[in-house]
């Protein structure tokens, strides 16, 4: 009821100021108000119209005093659209405006991490953080970056940060194990993962990466268990089946190796490391031809796969094709 009644009163100012502007099309309070009514009832197109025309207005007038306000506001609405890129031409006019918000930054800083754009989403949350060190958000967001662009230490020490400060941020911990596995902290990511699945066992990252943990310290089994639980989950994927396809193949469990590989490669016929991938089980499984047709597919789709190029030969000498 509260919000059908703060619908009401957006509609009332909707019509209001529609009404105004019908006698001064260049009144700009009336416009910002308007845009504003616009944005409450969901109708960001027509927000965005009243904006543009604001801006225009003080272009045409070349009295820059206002514009920083509209462009704020005009950004702000672009980015539930998916306009980040005109977000972010905004957010840059308004710092070169110069009179402006330090968040400034940081919603340029999210626009850009959008984008993939990982490199200037960095320099802006190293601007915004260097001014607002305590907020521990952008310290967050800005390990995402880091992990992103594979600063896997500088992610660590952001997420660090983050749970040094705030034990229960969510994500953090998981982040932090994340960023241990990539630094070859096996065990130590396992314990941040553990903690993670402990308070959110559907979290799939958190079980994927515990996963892949627990097999590069030969906890075959457990890795297994691990990645049976993302699929069960509903998070199966070309990536997980290969590396499934793997442990199952440590464990000397070779029809399930096999199984898992064809099904990586229904998924994605078109990357190497599938066909290279099955290629050795046919190997264990003794079936050369097999295996000398799928690396041959491998070093088809990719002529740089070395290790590829080395299997192959040494089939070709045992058939005796030298």
């Amino acid at each position: 009821m509260v919000n059908d009644r703060h619908a009401d009163v957006d509609r009332w100012l909707i019509d209001s100021a529609t009404e105004e502007l019908s006698r001064d099309p260049r009144d700009l309070g009336v416009l910002y108000e308007r845009a504003g009514a616009y944005i409450n009832v969901g109708e960001l197109e027509n927000a965005i119209d009243d904006l543009n025309t604001a801006v225009q207005l003080i272009d045409a007038e070349q009295d820059q005093e206002p514009k920083a306000l509209f462009l704020t506001l005009r950004a702000e609405t672009q980015e539930p659209l998916g306009n980040r890129e005109e977000a972010v031409k905004d957010y840059t006019e308004i710092i070169g405006l110069g009179d402006h918000e330090t968040s400034v930054f940081f919603r340029r800083a999210y626009c850009y991490r959008e984008l993939g754009a990982y490199q200037d989403a960095l320099n802006d949350l190293d601007v915004y953080i260097q001014k607002e060190p305590s907020d521990t958000i952008a310290l967050f967001n800005r390990g995402l970056v880091h992990l992103a662009l594979d600063e896997t230490t500088e992610a660590f020490e952001d997420f660090d940060e983050v749970v040094r400060r705030d034990a229960k941020f969510d994500g953090a911990i998981r982040n932090r194990g994340v960023c241990q596995y990539w630094r070859g902290a096996y065990s130590a990511a396992i314990k941040d993962l553990e903690e993670t699945i402990t308070t959110h066992p559907d979290d799939h990252i958190a079980l994927y990466f515990r996963g892949v943990s627990y097999s590069q310290i030969g906890e075959y089994q457990r890795a297994v268990d691990d990645f049976t639980d993302v699929i069960k989950l509903g998070h199966s994927s070309y990536k997980l089946l290969i590396e499934r396809s793997g442990v199952f193949r440590s464990l000397g469990e070779t029809s399930k190796s096999l199984a898992d590989i064809e099904a990586a490669v229904g998924l994605d016929p078109g990357d190497a490391v599938g066909y290279v991938a099955r290629a050795e089980i046919y190997l264990d499984l003794g079936d050369i031809h097999k295996a000398m047709e799928d690396f041959s597919q491998g070093i088809l789709l990719d002529p740089e796969d070395r290790y590829a190029y080395i299997f192959r030969a040494g089939i070709y000498f045992d058939l005796g094709m030298f």
